[in-house]
């Protein structure tokens, strides 16, 4: 067990140096629950202002007087399912097929992932608190949790964005470091990989991990049981069920990052997941370089 622990913290270090190395910041997101539309339809404004962020639910007073105070006169227009993190996720779903007043709040900063959507408000200012509200209840489990300061951003009211559609990128196919090893073995075995995941099915979302060409090399399914952790659980070939746990770490560049760990009898299984494209190759050959294993 102690071998494990520490292998977990090891991971979960190098999966957050790695996912950070040479990454632009960008949105927050976080988790998902219930049936929601597989698709959207329509038009919505995009509104320039500066972040309205709320720390604690005294703050939410003063975002509506601000939201009260956008000025809409000539704002562009943009196609909602050309806004990834609307068109490609179930919250942004949710919200967009919500009626009458809506609102979408995002946790900030990066290490406080979560998405809210309000319940259908009365007014828009019943609608920012709903998000609001909500979206602080889930970064403030998140804050206790890991010893971090987090607060909640309103991304979209009504008809209108708050932030650029580039800045709600939304990736579900994640670049993913794969290390295997065996009991006290110290060699270990590194290869690059991706994790694809599909669409929530109740309570699960089907994964896979595929290698560069597609091919497929494990599939499973991972549920969340707080937010940005969960348990997982993958079948790779015909001898190797591993089951564990993961936990994301952050958001960049349009993508979770985070680490996951599993285990199938004597083999442990670690995935570094979400990290940045362009510099994959070298940090597959580096990490493995460190573990002392093939790549």
């Amino acid at each position: 067990m102690q071998m494990y622990m520490k292998s977990v913290l090891l991971a979960t270090w190098m999966a957050a140096m790695l996912a950070l190395a040479g990454c632009a910041g960008a949105p927050d997101e976080g988790a998902a629950t219930g049936l929601v539309p597989d698709t959207i339809a329509g038009n919505i404004l995009v509104l320039r202002s500066d972040p309205m962020i709320a720390l604690a639910r005294n703050d939410i007073p003063s975002i509506m007087r601000e939201i009260a105070a956008l000025d809409r006169t000539g704002a562009p227009v943009t196609d909602l399912s050309h806004v990834e993190l609307v068109a490609r996720t179930e919250e942004g779903r949710r919200w967009a097929a919500t009626g009458g007043h809506r609102a979408l709040a995002l946790g900030t900063p990066a290490h406080c992932p979560f998405i809210a959507v309000s319940r259908k408000g009365a007014s828009a200012g019943e609608a920012v608190e709903s998000a609001l509200g909500r979206c602080l209840d889930g970064v403030a489990r998140i804050a206790a949790d890991r010893g971090q300061d987090c607060g909640c951003r309103i991304a979209a009211i009504d008809d209108a964005l708050l932030l650029e559609p580039a800045a709600l990128r939304w990736r579900e196919l994640l670049a993913t470091i794969v290390v295997l090893s065996r009991g006290e073995d110290e060699r270990r075995h590194v290869a690059p990989a991706f994790l694809e995941m599909g669409p929530a099915i109740r309570d699960a979302r089907p994964v896979r991990l595929i290698d560069r060409r597609g091919v497929e090399l494990c599939t499973g399914t991972h549920s969340e049981t707080r937010p940005g952790e969960g348990r997982f659980s993958l079948t790779c070939g015909t001898a190797h069920n591993f089951a564990g746990e993961y936990r994301v770490l952050g958001w960049q560049g349009g993508r979770s990052y985070g680490v996951g760990v599993a285990r199938a009898g004597a083999e442990q299984m670690t995935l570094m997941f979400g990290l940045p494209e362009a510099t994959f190759d070298a940090q597959v050959r580096s990490l493995a370089h460190a573990m002392g294993g093939p790549s």
